[in-house]
């Protein structure tokens, strides 16, 4: 007989059960009881007494794990697998227990009641994943030591121990009949305090709104709040300190700029569509002679994919196997995956992937330009919503000063090695021109900041032009920006809801935009068309965009 199999033999002649034949529903059994107490302590409904219940359930804890070392015979076979998997127990018994409490707290958003039994939820899953772990501790000691088959003297639980074990049940019914009678109670305690709490504010609501100065006052608050946000809102504007530009705002070179930004749109969306496409943006529609002197010497590719779906209408009779198939994609780019799914015989669904293009850069004997595209995916909507701001140390793929919003940040990490490696390529003796459109804005911020820090000798020809660009990050980054920067213009559509946002504050979070402000107003009725980067081209090229002497 195996160890295994004698220590989970049930012994039949009546004889007491040997260290080694103890079964492992008798430990198991054990250790639940200690669940049981510890679930017990934890529904102690008297706030001002959890340090004493906290105490009672590390010592509760601490005499489990000693009863079952003694069931085992405190074996000294251990190897280091075992030592770490025992702490790696304990340390799971914690996490377990804060999830257990985690969870009751949730549920008690809807049933205010469970919040009472938050507490006996963690005590009772820290004391059980604990028990189990020890058990499982001392039983891989005991696997690896000499088999020692001389009787010993079982080691009492937390209660006398009858030698057939029959006391076990008994105790269990005991403590479950003891928790169920303590839940009830702590259950019932809870709901009248909950009740009287309801009550006296109700009491204290009532007497209030009897209060005229009260009233007078609360409406006053509430009257005056937005008076008070948009204070300091302006508050934050007017104290920032923007260094202004050295060189003016280049109308003719905005003109260039923004079709630059509109060929960013039409690259992306080239490539979900053409599948042998390259990137090259002299086959896109809004390429026009005004771009003929300039060399496109790099395209900015995206680690992610985009997923184009077709839909191919079959006849009843036999498909065409050549309609099932693909087209094929280029070699080394496109990563091709065709998934093909017949509907009722009559329509075949044909998917492949294409890189995702983020923009490009052109160069040209004067100057260069690097461009990059607005939002178009619907997990970039996501990222730009999420207003949450990082550090440089939570963020490491390039360089910044302040805060940044986090979603801007994570995008632009993917790429920014990728766009430093092709700008040190350049001749930075010549002003290099960075654009972008909404997201493409943001990118473009975060971009120029990046090269000011990493390529120091580029920094005098930084020339930064945003077209409807949100908020990027707090005033530090601002004010920095504009410092390694000056030569920053922000192009809006007043109409256009996308550059307010996010906020100037929400919450503890501050946003500020850079560079000089420059504005115009095509109101359409419909905040998305405003937009558009066609609203804007149109704007610019026909020169309505006036210098803003207000901080927006």
């Amino acid at each position: 007989m195996s160890m295994d199999e004698k220590i989970s033999a049930v012994v039949e002649d009546g004889k007491p059960r040997v260290w080694w034949q103890t079964p492992n529903h008798e430990m198991r059994a054990l250790i639940f009881e200690y669940a049981l107490v510890a679930a017990i302590l934890g529904l102690n409904p008297f706030p001002g007494w959890f340090s004493a219940s906290l105490v009672l359930v590390g010592v509760l804890s601490f005499k489990m794990m000693r009863d079952v070392g003694a069931r085992w015979g405190y074996p000294k076979g251990h190897d280091i697998l075992a030592i770490a998997g025992n702490l790696a127990g304990g340390v799971g018994a914690l996490i377990m227990a804060g999830l257990a409490w985690g969870l009751m707290i949730v549920i008690a958003i809807y049933f205010p009641i469970c919040k009472a039994f938050a507490l006996a939820a963690a005590f009772s899953t820290f004391t059980w994943i604990a028990g189990q772990a020890t058990n499982q501790y001392y039983a891989s000691g005991k696997a690896t030591e000499l088999r020692d088959e001389s009787q010993r003297t079982q080691p009492m639980g937390l209660f006398a121990l009858r030698a057939g074990g029959g006391g076990s049940r008994e105790r269990r019914q005991l403590l479950v009949g003891l928790f169920g009678a303590i839940a009830a109670n702590t259950g019932l305690y809870y709901y009248a305090k909950q009740r009287e709490f309801t009550l006296d504010q109700a009491q204290l609501s009532a007497l209030a709104r009897q209060s005229p100065a009260y009233v007078d006052r609360y409406l006053e608050q509430a009257f005056s709040g937005d008076t008070v946000s948009s204070e300091a809102a302006q508050a934050i504007k007017n104290q920032l300190r923007l260094v202004p530009p050295t060189v003016p705002y280049d109308r003719k070179m905005s003109k260039l700029l923004i079709r630059c930004d509109r060929l960013g749109t039409e690259q992306y969306l080239t490539g979900t569509i053409v599948e042998d496409y390259d990137g090259a943006i002299n086959r896109l529609p809004s390429f026009d002679a005004s771009l003929a002197p300039y060399t496109q010497i790099a395209t900015i590719i995206g680690p992610e994919e985009a997923t184009t779906t077709r839909k191919l209408e079959l006849s009843t009779n036999a498909a065409d196997p050549a309609l099932l198939q693909p087209d094929p994609l280029r070699e080394n780019l496109d990563q091709v995956e065709s998934i093909v799914k017949s509907i009722g015989g009559q329509v075949v669904t044909v998917k492949w992937l294409n890189p995702v293009y983020w923009g490009f850069v052109l160069r040209s004997p004067e100057h260069n330009i690097l461009a990059f595209r607005g939002t178009q995916q619907t997990n970039e909507w996501i990222q730009n919503v999420l207003a949450q701001q990082i550090s440089h140390s939570e963020l490491s793929a390039f360089q910044f000063v302040g805060k940044v919003h986090r979603g801007f940040a994570t995008i632009y990490g993917t790429i920014a090695q990728q766009v430093l490696d092709i700008i040190q390529t350049l001749d930075k003796s010549r002003p290099l021109y960075i654009t972008g459109h909404s997201l493409g804005a943001s990118l473009a911020t975060l971009a120029a900041m990046d090269l000011a820090i990493r390529v120091p000798e580029l920094r005098p020809q930084l020339r930064l032009y945003t077209y409807a660009s949100p908020r990027v990050g707090n005033v530090e980054f601002a004010e920095t920006h504009s410092r390694l920067v000056p030569n920053s213009y922000r192009v809006v559509n007043m109409a256009d809801g996308i550059p307010t946002a996010p906020p100037t504050q929400t919450g503890q979070l501050v946003f500020a935009h850079p560079g000089q402000a420059w504005g115009f107003v095509d109101y359409n009725g419909d905040v998305i068309l405003a937009h558009f980067v066609s609203v804007y081209k149109k704007a610019i090229e026909a020169e309505q965009e006036q210098v803003l002497n207000r901080r927006t």
